[in-house]
C-alpha cells in the first residue's frame, strides 16, 4: 500500500480469529485493500492485497460480505433448532437480525436493479425474507393484504357433529 493519500484501517475478532482490514485511496481512482488474518496469537495466518477501481469497491465489499457470512456460519454454533441449522447450510444469514447496515445496503440494491435471486445470494437469506424485508422498508408493497382479526363466533352458530352430505346425495360412510 504505497503511495497512499488516505488510510483507513478497521480490526475485528471473529471466533478467535482477527482481522485487519485497510483501505487506502491511491492518487488515482484506485482503492489499495488489504486483508491480513491472525489466530488467537496473533500470528498472521493468511494475508489477501490487491488495487480495486473505486467503482467496484461496493461490489468487492458485498462478495466479501457474503463470503464471511458463508464461512462464519460454517464455524458458528448451532442454533438448537435443526430446521433453522440445517437452512444456514444454503442461507447462512437465515433467522438472524437485519442490522440498520443490512437495511441500507438491501434498499440501495433493490433501488438500483437486483433480483430477489441476486439479493438472496448476497445476503444469504430466502427469497422470502428478502421479500418480507423490502415490505418492511417500503420499498415493496405486501403481495397479500394485513389479516384483519378473526371475528368472534355468534353465539347462535351451529357447530355439526358430522360433515354435511355431499351434494350428490350420498352420506359419506362415516
Amino acid at each position: 500500500m504505497k503511495d497512499a493519500t488516505a488510510k483507513i484501517t478497521r480490526t475485528t475478532t471473529v471466533y478467535g480469529r482477527t482481522y485487519k482490514i485497510s483501505a487506502a485511496a491511491t492518487g488515482s481512482e484506485d482503492v489499495d485493500l488489504e486483508v491480513l488474518m491472525l489466530n488467537g496469537s496473533d500470528e498472521e495466518i493468511g494475508r489477501l492485497m490487491g488495487r480495486i477501481p473505486r467503482p467496484s469497491l461496493h461490489s468487492v465489499g458485498q462478495a466479501l460480505s457474503a463470503l464471511a457470512g458463508i464461512t462464519s456460519g460454517a464455524r458458528a454454533p448451532g442454533s438448537g433448532n435443526k430446521r433453522i441449522d440445517q437452512l444456514r447450510k444454503t442461507y447462512p444469514n437465515a433467522y438472524q437480525p437485519w442490522t440498520d447496515g443490512d437495511d441500507q445496503q438491501l434498499a440501495k440494491l433493490y433501488g438500483d436493479g437486483a433480483s430477489i435471486k441476486d439479493l438472496s445470494t448476497a445476503f444469504g437469506r430466502q427469497t422470502g425474507a428478502i421479500i418480507a424485508r423490502l415490505t418492511v422498508l417500503g420499498q415493496i408493497e405486501a403481495a397479500v393484504p394485513p389479516r384483519k382479526p378473526p371475528s368472534q363466533p355468534s353465539p347462535t352458530a351451529a357447530v355439526p357433529d358430522r360433515p354435511a352430505p355431499a351434494s350428490d346425495g350420498i352420506d359419506p360412510p362415516f
